[in-house]
């Protein structure tokens, strides 16, 4: 070792800088230097050496927060939930929870990141580029590169922001020569060999060293040095041949095959270099301490071996070396006995539980067999725990043309398929499917995989209205599937439960899902955790928020206790939804925001759910402005991460909030897109578009859009009946009296609202009818009912509320025609004496605006000025509210 005061001092006296740029092609030193000035820093040091199989943005920031988390375990969680996502979130959104998580610590600490030559994805560029844009002060980043990155080097340059260490910097002085000379050869060097050795080599460190090397063999012979040639064209395969015909034979060969590694350990290379045994010659068979001995050997003879670790487990060669031993290899061992070396390599790294590496090395052995096999054992696993993004990962291994004719890769395929949410490509996926088990010889592998076609043939004839088809692969698929893939059974039980309750076997689908919980073998906390959340859909469709609340309350009482943050999540929202239609809203907003407030933790069904949930909460607060920027970043974000499947419901957010705000053209708009009216489909989310749909042919108030939704209305009916579609049968007869009351057949609209009140009644649900705005109330107080069925009435027409207060049932009752939710807030800024362009200004609409519901309120009212409507509102009481 040649210690470089010069250099460490300088990048200690620069370590505030957040950069540090170490930029040089191979054999410069730059790994060397980067340690001996980390070993004397006084804050914590994390170091990542970077290799090709990183150049993906998931693989590189699963490393990258890893090491973060050697010096301060648990400091990202909210970034490596990013991981989890099902599709990884841009590298904006990354930085952006990366930078508050690394501001929020106190120490300062330094990461490097080796060999970033080998990074060329834009998105990690992008990432690495953000994270620089806006520093976190106790970061400060070292890149270790060949070539100058494409980060915005000049730009950190202008402000000071970078150092930067270059050849010029890390050629050896001819002091360090005479240095590294010594140490090496351990006799006296003449200062004129000195002085040639470093005019040749031009400083460059890895020349200098196999030049010390090839003089330090050469002891005894006659050794001139002006007879090599150092000019950068020093390292030949002579040099290297010449290194190796010196070493024991036997640790020659391990060199050699070794090489094939990108880093190695004592087992590694042991289960390695005992392949390939007869290449050896005569050499004695290795022992099991061979690998400890020949990592001992290598450190000990100083050839170009680097430690990844302070324990000095794992090592690597350096690159230069590596690729002339690579070559070496290559001219005298046999393609087969290649092949069989990395097959090694591959079968070391499977056992020890190294998937990414074993892969690699099988696949370039040619044991494609034993690569599918691997990928087969992980996937139960990885699909259990929620790894989509690693089982992404592991399928990219494998050429297009092997996926699809590989049973076990394709389904892994299909399943993906459907943790995007893309239903509609399942039919097709399926069918290449049974093409391929076709003329699969293994019918081991075609049994094991029936249990999960048939789940998802289930899925795919629920969605179609095939019920009966749907509980029948629903029950084959339990009772096929293994015990082991719960994730997958509990997706079988969901719609044989599912499909039983649409054929009114209510109690059959009940027994579904909570006899899992004696039923299947494996029973531990996650399972219980996505069952309960997975039984609350049941509930939400049966409109029964009790046993709803109950489901998601243990649902998100066992995920705390293991931090399981999809279901946390899907919980979350299923409560949430529970307290908006119980009218606790605030209750609710917490809840749907801790799922919106992360949208890439979250899966998109449950995000978009949940934005739908808080985009009501919010306009229900009198949120106006907060709702649209809800609705608008949920339709933002489906259409960067590519969620076709989502997008709809965002829109019909957006176009229900504008109904609300009265803003019925951009209502309009979005109806009009839904022209042809997309096929009826089981609904079971927080809104259902074609409802939203009947909504705005309501507002539009023309003869036209009333046929219209009269029309809708009756296949609605129809189909939620037919199906027990309990929670939106409910919304549609409301809608129908509401349709009724436009005209005027109010005995069909009160018995169209009693059915709704009643199937209602037992869940308890406000909301749903409050939301459908004042001409409800005016219907509900018109309703004749029993005396339990009133208090339930009184309860919701309590909660008619606008922004700025409760409105008077009383009024309500008298009006022909209540008023509008927008028309009680101008009524209450009447009371308060406002002028119109302050009302307007409170508003957020415009004066003309104001005037033209100023003139509605004083028809409803029989007032003739804003004096007398001002006295109107204090008769109601309202400016109290």
């Amino acid at each position: 070792m040649v210690r470089r005061p010069r250099l460490t001092t300088w990048l200690e006296q620069h370590r505030s800088r957040p950069l540090t740029l170490v930029s040089a092609p191979a054999g410069y030193g730059k790994s060397t230097l980067i340690s001996c000035w980390l070993e004397a820093v006084d804050c914590p040091t994390a170091w990542l050496s970077l290799d090709e199989h990183d150049n993906e943005l998931g693989a590189f920031l699963a490393y990258f927060l890893a090491a973060i988390e050697t010096i301060f375990p648990n400091a990202v969680p909210e970034t490596q939930a990013m991981l989890l996502a099902s599709r990884l979130p841009t590298s904006a959104a990354i930085a952006i929870t990366l930078l508050n998580e690394l501001n929020q610590l106190d120490e300062s600490f330094i990461l490097v990141l080796d060999d970033y030559h080998l990074i060329d994805a834009q998105p990690i560029q992008d990432l690495l580029s953000e994270i620089l844009a806006h520093p976190p002060r106790n970061l400060h980043l070292v890149l270790g590169t060949r070539i100058d990155p494409f980060l915005p080097i000049v730009t950190l340059r202008a402000k000071s922001q970078v150092t930067e260490i270059r050849i010029p910097d890390l050629r050896f002085t001819q002091t360090e020569t005479q240095l590294l000379l010594v140490n090496m050869l351990d006799f006296p060097v003449d200062p004129a060999v000195v002085s040639e050795v470093d005019a040749q080599a031009e400083g460059w460190v890895t020349g200098l060293r196999l030049a010390t090397l090839a003089m330090r063999h050469r002891i005894g012979r006659d050794y001139l040095p002006e007879n090599l040639s150092l000019h950068n064209r020093y390292v030949t395969e002579y040099l290297v041949t010449e290194i190796l015909a010196k070493q024991a034979q036997k640790w020659s060969a391990w060199m050699l095959k070794i090489s094939i590694l990108e880093r190695f350990n004592a087992g590694l290379c042991q289960a390695v270099c005992i392949q390939g045994q007869e290449q050896i010659g005569n050499a004695t068979p290795p022992s099991v301490s061979d690998g400890v001995q020949f990592l001992e050997w290598l450190q000990a003879a100083n050839l170009f071996v680097i430690p990844l670790d302070d324990q000095h487990v794992w090592f690597r060669y350096h690159h230069i070396f590596r690729e002339f031993l690579q070559q070496e290899l290559v001219s005298r061992f046999s393609p087969e006995n290649i092949a069989g070396l990395h097959a090694a390599a591959g079968n070391w790294y499977a056992q020890n539980g190294w998937i990414e590496e074993a892969l690699n090395h099988l696949l370039i052995a040619g044991e494609l067999s034993a690569a599918v096999h691997l990928v087969a054992q992980q996937r139960y696993s990885a699909m259990n725990n929620t790894q989509w993004p690693r089982l992404e990962r592991l399928l990219d291994f494998f050429p297009n043309e092997i996926i699809e004719t590989s049973a076990e890769l394709w389904m892994l395929k299909t399943w993906l398929v459907y943790h995007h949410g893309q239903f509609n490509e399942l039919p097709a996926m399926l069918q290449h499917l049974a093409v391929i088990m076709e003329h699969d010889t293994n019918q081991q592998i075609a049994k094991d995989l029936i249990g999960e076609i048939s789940s998802l043939h289930s899925l795919i004839a629920y969605h179609a209205g095939d019920i009966d088809r749907a509980i029948s692969e629903a029950r084959e698929a339990i009772e096929l599937l293994d015990p082991e893939l719960w994730i997958v059974r509990v997706l079988a039980r969901m719609y044989l439960g599912g499909s039983l309750l649409a054929k009114g076997d209510a109690s059959g689908g009940y027994h579904a899902f909570y006899a899992a919980f004696d039923e299947e073998k494996v029973q531990h906390k996650r399972f219980r955790a996505t069952l309960l959340m997975t039984a609350c859909n049941f509930h939400w469709i049966a409109a029964d928020l009790q046993s709803m609340a109950q489901a998601a309350q243990q649902c998100i009482e066992i995920c705390e206790t293991i931090d399981y943050q999809q279901i946390l999540g899907y919980g979350k929202y299923q409560l949430g939804r529970v307290d908006y239609q119980r009218n606790n809203l605030r209750a609710a907003e917490k809840l749907f925001a801790s799922v919106v407030d992360r949208p890439y933790q979250n899966y998109g069904i449950n995000y978009t759910n949940s934005a739908c949930g808080l985009g009501f909460t919010y306009q229900a607060l009198g949120k106006e402005i907060e709702a649209q920027q809800v609705a608008e970043a949920a339709i933002a974000f489906l259409l960067e991460t590519g969620n076709s499947s989502q997008l709809p419901y965002a829109l019909a957010l957006q176009a229900e909030l504008a109904l609300m705000q009265e803003r019925l053209p951009l209502a309009s708009q979005w109806a009009e897109k839904l022209d042809p009216v997309p096929p009826l489909v089981p609904m079971s989310g927080f809104l259902a578009p074609h409802i939203t749909l009947v909504k705005v042919w309501l507002a539009q108030n023309t003869a036209s859009s009333h046929g219209r939704a009269a029309d809708l209305l009756t296949e609605l009916h129809e189909y939620f009946t037919r199906f027990h579609n309990t929670r939106f049968l409910i919304e549609t007869l409301a809608l129908k009296a509401r349709l009724e009351q436009t005209r005027w057949d109010q005995t069909a609209a009160l018995a169209a609202l009693n059915q709704a009140v009643q199937l209602a009644h037992q869940g308890g649900f406000i909301r749903l009818f409050v939301d459908l705005g004042p001409q409800m109330a005016s219907l509900l107080a018109q309703l004749k009912v029993n005396r339990g069925t009133k208090a339930y009435i009184q309860r919701i027409l309590a909660a008619f509320s606008g922004p700025m207060g409760i409105m008077p049932t009383s009024l309500m009752e008298g009006l022909p025609e209540p008023l509008t939710n927008r028309e009680w807030q101008i009524l209450e800024l009447l009371g308060k004496r406002l002028t119109n362009k302050e009302i307007a200004d409170r508003l957020f609409i415009s004066p003309g605006t104001v005037r033209q519901h100023t003139h509605n309120i004083y028809q409803k009212l029989a007032v003739h000025d804003r004096r007398q409507a001002a006295a109107k509102a204090a008769d109601l009481g309202i400016l109290s509210h």
